[in-house]
């Protein structure tokens, strides 16, 4: 019986295509510029030309006003770039990468935006709405 070494999906969540300008540095002092081209709110994809090593463990900020450092670890090594995997990742920061889609410029309800709230309260009130929260659009 032989050992298949295929690719395996593990994203959470659906890949959203970006274009960020994002700064990525390693635990060991590098310190690059890259774009993130795409993420989820299980990781991401940085175009870089850093050479940096498989299960390398890095932080990631995008460049825009209110981004906040994503640590995470090298899952995936490409000729173009690094496929990393958030490790604890906090809910705003997440909303904030993805908010920085190409063509969203706030147009799109549907698109993914930075709110300024509590995420755990957030979360519980999509959970377990309140009778006057049914109609109210979000």
């Amino acid at each position: 019986m032989g050992a298949s070494i295929d690719y395996m999906e593990h994203r959470w969540g659906t890949r959203i295509a970006l274009n960020a300008p994002a700064e990525v540095k390693t635990a060991d002092g590098l310190s690059s510029v890259g774009s993130v081209k795409n993420a989820s709110l299980s990781g991401a994809f940085v175009e870089t030309r850093a050479s940096i090593p498989l299960l390398a463990r890095v932080s990631l900020r995008p460049l825009s006003a209110d981004s906040e450092w994503l640590d995470a670890c090298v899952v995936r090594v490409e000729a173009r770039g690094v496929a990393l995997e958030w490790l604890e990742p906090g809910l705003q920061a997440i909303a904030t990468l993805l908010a920085m889609r190409p063509g969203s410029g706030g147009q799109d309800k549907h698109a993914p935006r930075a709110v300024h709230r509590d995420p755990v309260a957030w979360l519980q009130e999509r959970s377990h709405p309140q009778p006057s929260q049914l109609d109210a659009v979000p």
